[in-house]
């Protein structure tokens, strides 16, 4: 069995990502797996060429799942098809969908990549501080991501009388659905 499909994304867009994976099943046995092909033609841009295999001619149930890189989560997709042996589901021109129910994923940042101390001269404006562009973080399922460093620092530290180390405090931007616990909170020195 084929399928030339499309995986539909939570906000409505199309998967064109080659690091995403969707597979078919029977029971736990993966019976194909596919990424959506980039092409420059949109027309075929992250169309997924999936092939089902199977000893039997017709009759097995094949569910699916998708794994999201991104997110670092395997979703079930909504569909399920009956193998049969040479038939074919969808074509470039209307390829079958795959969808998924999204919902709330709820992770936590359970530990910050340490960075190393910045040594500026007494002075130096809060904008010439040569911070690190990204920090990676690892959160609550495994997975790990990269945050942007600038964008953390929430605020223009109160400057001593006299050189002195000065902590810039501020709070990591946390990708969609993830949390900073409070004893994460991350002070760069």
């Amino acid at each position: 069995m084929t399928i030339t499909a499309r995986l539909q994304l939570s906000d409505g867009s199309y998967a064109d990502d080659p690091n995403i994976l969707v597979a078919g099943f029977k029971g736990d046995e993966c019976r194909g797996i596919a990424s959506p092909d980039p092409d420059e033609n949109p027309v075929l841009d992250g169309l997924i060429y999936l092939s089902i295999g199977s000893n039997e001619s017709s009759g097995e149930m094949i569910t699916f799942k998708a794994y999201l890189p991104d997110e670092g989560i395997i979703v079930d997709l909504d569909q399920e098809l009956e193998f049969i042996a040479n038939i074919g589901h969808g074509t470039i021109a209307e390829p079958f969908v795959f969808t998924f129910e999204t919902e709330e994923i709820d992770l936590e940042i359970v530990s910050v990549e340490a960075l190393a101390d910045i040594t500026v001269a007494y002075g130096t404006a809060l904008e010439d501080v040569p911070l690190p562009e990204m920090v990676e973080v690892t959160l609550d399922n495994g997975s790990t991501t990269d945050l942007d460093v600038p964008g953390m620092v929430a605020h223009q530290p109160t400057m001593a009388k006299r050189p002195a180390p000065t902590p810039l405090k501020g709070r990591l931007p946390c990708p969609k659905a993830s949390s900073t616990p409070q004893t994460l909170l991350r002070k760069p020195m």
